[in-house]
């Protein structure tokens, strides 16, 4: 189906990053989890080195950056994805 806006032919695609956010053509956000896994990982790599370069911090220091660095990482734009995580879960579970 050719859609077109302003007389502009618009390509349709399987998936698509809007706002960070991944959104695939059957809103199953398996590549949003992805992305986010990768990115939370890359963030803790690097805090776990500069932790080590500082020769340890403590634990209220890892924990503050834990909640400034990985946690909105995690959560952002969760109310958009996770009905469908629970949905996909749920299937999961029952088949």
């Amino acid at each position: 189906m050719d859609i077109h806006l302003n007389n502009n032919h618009l390509e349709q695609v399987d998936m698509i990053k809007y706002l960070f956010i991944i959104i695939d053509s059957k809103f199953k956000y398996t590549e949003h989890i992805k992305y986010i896994i990768d990115r939370c990982t890359k963030s803790k790599n690097a805090l776990s080195m500069s932790a080590r370069i500082s020769c340890g911090m403590r634990h209220e220091a890892l924990k503050t950056i834990y909640n400034g660095a990985i946690l909105p990482q995690l959560l952002h734009a969760a109310k958009v994805w996770i009905e469908a995580i629970k949905k996909n879960a749920t299937e999961h579970n029952t088949s």
